[in-house]
């Protein structure tokens, strides 16, 4: 136990660095940066900061101490990207995690690139909620509501999937 409660405040301090890490980055740059055209030669990797809010009772009472899982698909296999606990409020750290040039949003009939992410949610006496292909784009934090739903009494803990379509704009 006391082992676990160790490498629980090792996991905390990482996600609390990260948290400083990116408070200091989005105080020295605007919120939102849509990047000029970069030289060919030179790719651009885009991020954004993912925040899930873990709910239920539509959305009245937040759900504290939910495992929230974030993966992604690479060579066919599953990659776990971070997996965090909401807090008192329902509430996980930021997530850092790949995104979409937020400049292709500005460009009406652009099909958007999959950068496709994977969360999964699960709490006692609750489904597991799974929601898939969630859209991030780069420099812009995004929130993403879960609201769970309550496990029958002496329910074996099925799961939920919820997909949302690729965006076109």
């Amino acid at each position: 136990m006391e082992s676990l409660t160790s490498d629980f405040r090792k996991l905390m301090e990482k996600y609390g660095q990260e948290l400083r890490d990116l408070q200091q980055r989005s105080s020295a740059t605007p919120a939102v940066s849509i990047p000029s055209e970069p030289p060919a030669s030179e790719p651009q990797n885009f991020t954004a900061p993912l925040t899930v809010r873990v709910t239920a009772a539509n959305e009245a009472i937040p759900v504290a101490d939910a495992l929230v899982t974030v993966t992604r698909q690479e060579n066919g296999e599953t990659v776990t990207e971070a997996t965090r606990l909401t807090n008192q409020s329902g509430l996980t750290e930021p997530i850092i995690l790949s995104a979409v040039d937020p400049s292709l949003t500005l460009q009406p009939g652009t099909v958007i690139p999959p950068i496709v992410h994977e969360v999964t949610v699960s709490a006692p006496q609750y489904y597991r909620m799974r929601i898939s292909d969630i859209p991030l784009y780069g420099g812009i934090p995004t929130e993403l509501p879960v609201a769970l739903i309550p496990l029958p009494e002496f329910s074996d803990g099925d799961e939920l999937q919820f997909d949302t379509p690729p965006i076109n704009l």
